[in-house]
């Protein structure tokens, strides 16, 4: 008998243990002859591979065909009235995927295989692992004396169970009359062709719309009746035009289920538009009537051949199908589709034109002329014989099958590994299988695997290479170790069986699921040890949070808290539920307390209504959360004497839910700081800094506090709406955002926890071990995460042994406090400094434009053209160029203050841009006047605070008629093309001045 997996796993280990403590060594030996041994005994099982390995990977040995002196002393003898020509020899557990056969006809082949006794002869059947096809049931006799079989008393023939099969063959197309595999399994050498993978694609395209049909209901028809339809279909299609459906016949594989019979029915016709664009429609598609189908993107398909066959154009078909069958491919070249009995399919893949020139695909057809004859010889007794006789005769009529069968004994292996995974099992997949370590690790120690890749389940065996496969293996498995499913009722089955554990060992606690009205069911998932409750009872400072990634369609509660005698924060309680609502928390918490008390022994207790117990609570401010909380202490106080201690003069039992809040409730500041900057862009930056400014400890004097409340409620809808949210419900979250509206001592609200980072933290911590998982299999990851925290709780508590090096003073948790601040602060000042530097460039980027725009503007003056357009553009950079700059303070406010060199004089160069435009904008007008005689612009820069100015903004255009100005001057000017003197119109911006000289003026 082989050794399993576990087996081996262990004497390996064993091995290397004895080895490493040195009881190998060879004085060692000779001084203790019992281990020599002891390593003999290891040497001649300790396999460096998994002993199976060589049975998986099995290569029998060729037959040995009985001499002529065997033959005449009866050796071959099968029965008393068979014979067999050759016989095979199988080791235990040889995995025999094709057995040798007769080479001709009435020759056969006998192998004799080893099984082990222990097992059901239905476990280790080798009928069972071959991959040729066994049927049509020739006959069979039980305690048949089988010669091939002897007693291993008496060497005597054993009696046996016969049975006697046969090879059915392979199964092929309707169009085909080849059965060879190899036509099939290697595609044309011309795959990458463009013209054959066009054909294809329209081919497949056609045939997709015939099979499928228009895909819309009857229901998204806007109550087009088909009688209505067929008045207008003529809108789409000329009356002439035939169905596609004529030359296209429909055949259904049983397992793709019928048509749903709401399905539109109408044709799908081929038409233009008025651009010559080709598309497809349903007949009843139109306006006012577009739930039919319609598509537009035809570009990767031959229109002329998917227009032929949309309107049955045999001859054109017929020409595009016989060039394609030339090269090999198409509906009317020959088929080659062959594949084992043992596959479901009824219709071949490929689609076929028939003498008649009807497009169908072909049926898949058995093929039974196979004459090859399969018998099988099980002892009566495996324990006398331990050996299974099997007789092959007649050569087979064709090549052998695909190796799609996966043998018993690989089954076996992989259930194996798989099982060793544990709750893993419930999730999982082929990429999660790929992606854990233990079951990676298992297969190469099975494999013995030495390759740089790893390795895969089709290493293991061939027929693992098909995922559908795969994946049908692995669900059929899981369905074993599972059998009440990975959902809800898998769930009850875990509380079924954590309770018959021990007290301590208890996780997965209750399942309840409750029906409450005006929301439907609610299912409550609680999961904590016995120790997590008594840490939730000895809880004075709590903080909680729900997250959403972890489990399908459930949301996972922690409640967590710091422990200074651990200098730890602890997940003190877990649940999974389907409801957000109040109502729904509130018998959450009633079902983690109700366990907590039975566990610990003490009752929940409020300090401003106990005088011990819990101080505060920090959460996100999730409504339903925070009022179920609310709810669930209202109903701890409502039957109880005396007042609150925070407040003498209120009654305990009349406290509401909004006032325990307003008690112990404290706003995340994480949570509340990220939640009023996604109001940026929505309120102005002063109605912002005043919703931070309530986020205080401090009791703010009532006239500022109605100050910040009047700023607010007058900052726009999105700003009121807040306030008015933080105010509704008697201001429940106002008090728990600024402790001037809570009741909570001052020293309570300090000593609480300022945010929820303990929970985002436990969150990031468990999902590291999966997300989006199962209900069974999120739990057990808890059970997994929380049992690792509780033993690492009981060791930290014996022996002092701390998760860190440094313990998580006061002192260490504020110096990583203020590093954690100072990383955030540099990396928004980074991003700052990035947001002024891509804005700078944007502005170099416009003034690169207005200098070849001014350029532009300067030849038109110069040779008389119209400026109009350089101007119109030059207008355009100055509004874009001033909406960059403007806000350019705000972001350098936000920066380090290090600003790239080239924009040092950022102000300067913005006035004088403006000053330019404006001049431009003044002279504009003018430019169109034909009255307008002299224009002359002129920009100087006196006091050179600007630096080198960009030549192109160094502008001097002149219009100046002959018989005004004398040559020369214009010759002085042209030449200098620098500046003229200023003349009466002058625009001062700064140290610049632009003088104008407009039409209006006495010197023109």
């Amino acid at each position: 008998m082989p050794l399993s997996l576990l087996q081996w796993t262990a004497l390996q280990s064993a091995n290397a243990q004895l080895k490493e403590a040195g009881l190998f060594d060879e004085e060692t030996i000779d001084s203790h002859p019992l281990l020599r041994q002891l390593q003999v005994t290891f040497s001649s099982l300790g396999y460096s591979t998994h002993p199976l390995r060589s049975l998986i990977k099995y290569t029998p040995n060729a037959p040995e065909y009985f001499s002529s002196e065997e033959i005449a002393s009866g050796k071959n003898k099968s029965t008393k009235s068979a014979y067999v020509q050759a016989q095979v020899l199988h080791p235990l557990n040889a995995v025999l995927e094709y057995p040798q056969s007769g080479l001709k006809y009435g020759e056969a082949v006998s192998h004799i295989l080893r099984i082990d006794p222990a097992k059901d002869i239905q476990e280790v059947d080798p009928k069972r692992n071959i991959q040729y096809s066994l049927g049509g049931t020739q006959g069979g006799r039980n305690n048949v004396k089988c010669f091939l079989l002897r007693s291993s008393r008496n060497e005597e023939p054993v009696l046996c169970n016969q049975e006697k099969l046969s090879c059915t063959g392979v199964k092929r197309c309707s169009f085909s009359n080849d059965v060879t595999y190899e036509k099939a399994q290697f595609p044309s050498k011309n795959l990458s062709d463009a013209s054959r993978e066009v054909f294809l694609k329209t081919l497949g395209f056609f045939c997709a719309l015939q099979e499928g049909g228009c895909l819309f209901g009857i229901g998204d028809n806007d109550e087009l009746s088909f009688s209505d339809a067929e008045s207008v279909s003529g809108n789409g299609a000329e009356p002439t035009e035939k169905a596609a459906s004529e030359l296209y016949e429909i055949l259904r594989d049983n397992r793709m289920g019928e048509k749903d019979s709401n399905q539109c029915i109408g044709k799908l016709l081929f038409s233009r538009n008025q651009y010559y664009q080709p598309y497809i429609k349903c007949e009843h598609h139109r306006k006012g009537c577009n739930g039919h189908l319609l598509l537009l993107n035809l570009q990767e398909f031959d229109h002329i051949y998917l227009e032929a066959l949309f309107t049955n154009n045999l001859p054109r078909i017929l020409e595009y199908e016989n060039e394609a069958k030339e090269a090999g491919y198409g509906p009317l070249a020959p088929c080659h589709t062959v594949c084992s009995p043992r596959e479901q399919k009824l219709l071949c893949p490929n689609w076929h034109r028939d003498s008649n020139g009807i497009l169908k695909r072909g049926e898949i057809i058995a093929v039974t002329e196979c004459s090859t004859r399969f018998e099988f010889y099980y002892p009566n007794d495996v324990q006398d014989c331990p050996y299974v006789a099997l007789v092959s005769r007649n050569p087979h009529s064709h090549p052998n099958p695909k190796p799609t069968k996966t043998p018993v004994l690989v089954r076996g292996i992989l259930e194996d590994i798989l099982l060793g995974m544990g709750w893993k099992l419930a999730d999982a997949t082929l990429r999660r299988l790929n992606l854990d370590s233990g079951f990676v690790s298992a297969l190469k120690r099975v494999l013995g695997w030495d390759q740089m890749r790893q390795p895969t389940l089709s290493d293991l065996h061939p027929s693992f290479n098909n995922y559908d496969h795969s994946r049908r293996f692995i669900t059929e498995f899981r369905k074993s170790i599972f059998p009440d499913g990975t959902g809800l009722e898998g769930v009850k089955a875990l509380v079924r069986q954590h309770g018959l554990l021990s007290t301590e060992l208890q996780y997965v606690r209750s399942v309840e699921t409750h029906n409450i009205p005006g929301e439907g069911h609610c299912t409550i998932v609680v999961c904590m040890f016995p120790m997590m409750s008594r840490l939730l009872m000895e809880a004075t400072r709590i903080s909680m949070d729900t997250s959403f990634k972890r489990i399908a369609k459930w949301q996972e509660f922690e409640k967590e808290a710091w422990f200074p005698s651990y200098n730890r924060s602890i997940v003190v309680a877990r649940a999974f539920t389907t409801s957000q609502s109040a109502a729904a928390h509130l018998l959450l918490f009633k079902s983690i307390y109700h366990i907590a008390q039975m566990d610990s022994g003490k009752p929940f207790r409020l300090r401003y209504a106990h005088g011990e117990g819990l101080d505060s609570i920090t959460a996100d401010g999730h409504r339903g959360q925070a009022v179920g909380m609310g709810l669930f202490c209202q109903e701890i106080t409502q039957k109880m004497e005396g007042n609150c201690t925070y407040d003498p003069n209120k009654p305990l039992r009349k406290l509401t839910a909004y006032d325990h809040l307003k008690r112990l409730y404290r706003y995340c500041f994480s949570h509340y700081t990220r939640h009023v900057r996604e109001l940026r862009g929505h309120v102005q930056p002063e109605a912002l800094t005043a919703m931070m400014s309530l986020a205080t400890a401090d009791i703010i004097p009532d006239d500022i506090y109605q100050n910040i409340l009047a700023l607010i409620r007058n900052s726009g809808k999105k700003a009121a709406d807040w306030l008015k949210d933080k105010e509704a419900a008697e201001g429940w979250a106002m008090a728990a955002i600024t402790r001037g509206k809570s009741l909570m001592p001052l020293s309570i609200w300090k000593a609480a926890p300022s945010t929820s980072n303990g929970n985002e933290q436990a969150h990031r911590n468990i999902n590291r071990d999966g997300v989006k998982l199962s209900i069974v299999a999120g739990t057990m990851a808890g059970h997994e995460h929380d049992a690792r925290a509780m033993a690492s709780l009981d060791l930290s508590e014996a022996l002092g042994i701390h998760t860190n090096d440094q313990v998580a003073t006061h002192f260490r948790r504020a110096l990583r406090s203020v590093h954690r601040s100072v990383a955030v602060q540099k990396r928004t000042n980074t991003a700052s400094n990035k947001a002024l530097e891509k804005r700078y460039q944007e502005m170099q980027k416009l003034q690169d434009e207005a200098s070849t725009h001014s350029q532009k503007l300067k030849r038109a003056f110069a040779e008389g053209k119209d400026t109009g357009q350089p101007l119109k553009k030059l207008k355009s950079i100055e509004t874009e160029y001033t909406q960059l700059w403007s806000g350019v303070k705000q972001l350098q406010d936000r920066t380090t203050g290090q600003s790239p060199g080239a924009f040092k004089y950022g102000n300067e160069l913005l006035a004088f841009f403006t000053c330019f435009t404006a001049a431009i904008s003044t002279l504009s007008p003018a430019l169109y006047n034909p009255r307008s005689r002299l224009f002359v612009l002129s920009i100087s820069n006196s006091h050179h605070l600007l630096g080198p100015i960009p030549a192109a903004f160094l502008l001097s255009v002149y219009f100046v008629p002959s018989n005004f100005v004398s040559s020369h001057f214009l010759q002085r000017t042209f030449a200098t093309d620098r500046f003229l003197l200023p003349l009466p119109t002058t625009v001062l911006h700064g140290s610049l001045s632009i003088s104008l000289l407009l039409p209006s003026s006495p010197y023109l």
